[in-house]
């Protein structure tokens, strides 16, 4: 995900892919209601946010508790 978007890779020929992609992660939390995880890089000022709906695994507003909520 960059700016809440998946990125692809997209080839001259043939289908457009995902990029899996590491994040070095200096904060890191869910909103209360577990619908967005913000995240700032290590390097930067700028606090991101994406939504859980679009996350590779499932995100429970429970797991907020377990994280600071901005």
């Amino acid at each position: 995900m960059v700016d809440g978007e998946v990125l692809m890779n997209r080839p001259a020929s043939g289908p457009a892919t995902p990029v899996a992609i590491a994040i070095a992660s200096d904060a890191i939390a869910l909103s209360p209601d577990g619908s967005k995880l913000y995240y700032r890089p290590l390097s930067g000022r700028t606090l991101h946010a994406v939504p859980t709906a679009n996350a590779p695994f499932p995100v429970s507003p429970s797991f907020s508790g377990l994280l600071t909520t901005v």
